[in-house]
């Protein structure tokens, strides 16, 4: 996707553009025009004289008619465009939330501290896996077998080489990918509810399922934009009505100007115009895939794998208030204190670094904001690496073929194929 700002971007940027194409077709049929018109005004060839022999009424009519055509199919191009983009947005956001909602409702856990970190970090690489198979799904339906495994391979989950073999294997076979890891996550919620690690109370425990099952929803109504193409007829008329008045545009200009220039320039703008206005309804109606415009899944899946990284460092419970003050105290504060939030994490970071024995930083250096002390930080080689608090995680378990559990090692979040077991791809 092209991230633009300003009329500069706009006026200077040719990747991606449909001009630069449009222009490659209206240039030839301009000089046709402009040659065309030229025979015209020759007093020696008698044989040729377009103004008399010629009625542009019906060339108009033609042309209403292929405008009608051309902005209709433009404009469903736009929504299924604007469609995909939304679904996507709403899968990802219901998959989060109920992340969100499972690592709230581990505080509340009757299990040991173990066995909370086991669910928490085998839930997030069964989401990450999840979401991510989506967005190939939705971006590669036309793949053949071979270029859908290699895509698998290229995109960043949160290190998915730490669930075990005969899940990969089992995974790597399947046709249907996203539906099994779906059915991973519900076993392995179902699994955690027995053990006690999600001992809430079943009528909000039911949100995270209801969260769940949104998300595949949203992406099964989103897999008809990529399923379902537009109408054949509808796409096949339209080129033929334009490749018809591709045609006739260098003649009938020659019928309504006087010279050669003229001729070739209205030709060129005629037909620029129609193709880009095609070419445009061509992109849009394709939000998933590899090209400039199509909508970046890559990006989209790292956002995703941050925001789970987030989750899985800050998951301990907090008070969120400082000290024992009374009612009448903090409604007197909420009530007459307006703090800037930079400045109130400012504050808090350098009472942490003055508790800790370390120079206050200087003002200017204070305002950079870290998620937390221990968050993920980024690696530009292999995606994720934890940090040097994370790597005395407690184990964690996995789900294979049949949802069983088993102890897997320590996390390390980096760029890892999603079909490989540590022997080979699958």
């Amino acid at each position: 996707m092209i991230k633009y700002e300003g009329i500069g971007d706009l006026l200077c940027t040719a990747r991606g553009s449909v001009l630069v194409v449009a222009a490659k077709f209206a240039i030839p049929l301009s000089i046709l025009a402009g040659l065309l018109k030229h025979l015209d005004n020759d007093p020696d060839i008698p044989f040729i004289s377009l103004r008399q022999t010629i009625d542009p009424t019906s060339f108009k009519s033609f042309g209403g008619i292929l405008g009608f055509f051309m902005i209709f199919r433009t404009s469903q191009a736009y929504t299924r465009y604007w469609s995909g983009g939304t679904l996507i947005q709403q899968m990802s956001g219901s998959w989060f939330g109920a992340a969100s909602l499972l690592f709230s409702f581990v505080h509340a856990s009757k299990a040991d501290a173990a066995a909370n970190a086991k669910f928490r970090h085998t839930l997030i690489r069964l989401l990450s896996i999840l979401h991510g198979m989506a967005l190939v799904d939705l971006e590669g339906a036309d793949y053949d077998p071979h270029n859908l495994h290699v895509r698998y391979e290229t995109l960043n989950i949160v290190d998915g080489g730490r669930l075990d073999d005969d899940a990969l294997f089992v995974l790597g076979k399947c046709q249907y990918k996203t539906e099994l890891v779906g059915y991973w996550i519900q076993s392995l919620l179902v699994e955690n509810i027995a053990s006690g690690v999600l001992s809430i109370p079943p009528p909000i425990l039911n949100s995270a399922f209801l969260k769940l099952a949104e998300g595949m929803v949203k992406l099964q109504d989103c897999s008809k934009i990529t399923l379902l193409p537009f109408p054949f007829p509808y796409a096949q008329a339209t080129l033929w009505l334009l490749m018809a008045y591709a045609i006739m545009t260098p003649v009938m200009i020659c019928t309504v100007t006087n010279y050669v220039f003229t001729a070739a320039f209205y030709s060129f703008l005629v037909l620029m115009t129609n193709m880009s206005l095609y070419l445009v309804s061509i992109e849009l109606e394709h939000p998933f895939g590899d090209t400039a415009n199509d909508i970046d899944v890559d990006e989209m899946q790292d956002t995703f794998n941050d925001k789970l990284l987030v989750l899985l460092h800050n998951s301990e419970a907090r008070s969120f208030m400082k000290g024992a003050e009374s009612t009448d105290e903090l409604l007197r504060g909420a009530s007459n204190v307006r703090s800037s939030l930079s400045v109130v994490i400012e504050d808090a970071q350098a009472r942490q670094r003055t508790a800790g024995g370390q120079p206050p930083r200087s003002p200017s250096s204070a305002r950079d904001v870290h998620v937390a002390a221990g968050s993920a930080t980024r690696n530009t080689s292999w995606g994720w690496k934890p940090s040097a608090a994370s790597q005395n995680d407690a184990p964690m378990t996995s789900l294979s073929s049949v949802g069983s559990v088993s102890p897997l090692r320590a996390p390390q979040y980096q760029q890892v194929p999603l079909l490989h077991n540590g022997r080979g791809n699958v």
